[in-house]
C-alpha cells in the first residue's frame, strides 16, 4: 500500500516530466542551399548564420546569460567531424539582445565518438560580463562582450 507521501511524489516527477517534454525550443533550424541558420518566431529579424562541424544542426536549449543578460546563449549540436577519429561539436550562438546580432559560435564541448582520445575542452570564463573562450584544440582565444 502507498503511504500518501509516495503519491505525492510519483505526482510530482509525473508534472516535471510532462511539463519539461511540452516546453518549445523557441529556435528551429532554416535550410537554404549548403547554408544552415537558426531562426526563432521570438526573433522574426533574426537569422543566425551558424557554425557547423557536419551534418545537421539541432538546437538544445536558449537561455539569457545570467553574467550578462544583454547576451542570449543558444547551446546547439554543431554535427560531428573526423575519418578515423570522430568527434561531435556542442556550440553556443551567442546573440546580443538589443539587435539579435550573432557575436560568435565558440566551442563549448568535445565529445569523443567511439574509440577516440578525449580532446581538451575549451575554457568559458566570464568577467565583467565579458565572456572569454579559450579553445587549445583550435589554439585560439576569443573575447565576447555586449
Amino acid at each position: 500500500m502507498r503511504t500518501p507521501y509516495k503519491t505525492i511524489i510519483i505526482l510530482l516527477l509525473l508534472t516535471a516530466v510532462l511539463a519539461s517534454a511540452t516546453e518549445k525550443m523557441p529556435w528551429r533550424v532554416l535550410a537554404l542551399g549548403a547554408e544552415r541558420y537558426f531562426i526563432s518566431e521570438e526573433f522574426p529579424k533574426v537569422r543566425l548564420a551558424i557554425a557547423l562541424e557536419g551534418g545537421e544542426p539541432k538546437p538544445l536549449s536558449w537561455e539569457i546569460a545570467k553574467e550578462n543578460p544583454k547576451l542570449g546563449l543558444l547551446r546547439y549540436h554543431a554535427g560531428s567531424a573526423g575519418t578515423s577519429q570522430i568527434y561531435s561539436t556542442i556550440r553556443v550562438a551567442l546573440v546580443r539582445l538589443s539587435d539579435g546580432k550573432l557575436l560568435g559560435c565558440p566551442a563549448l564541448k568535445y565529445v569523443a565518438e567511439g574509440n577516440s582520445p578525449k580532446l581538451q575542452q575549451p575554457v568559458w570564463s566570464w568577467s565583467g560580463g565579458v565572456l572569454t573562450v579559450k579553445d587549445v584544440e583550435y589554439a585560439e582565444t576569443n573575447t565576447y562582450g555586449p
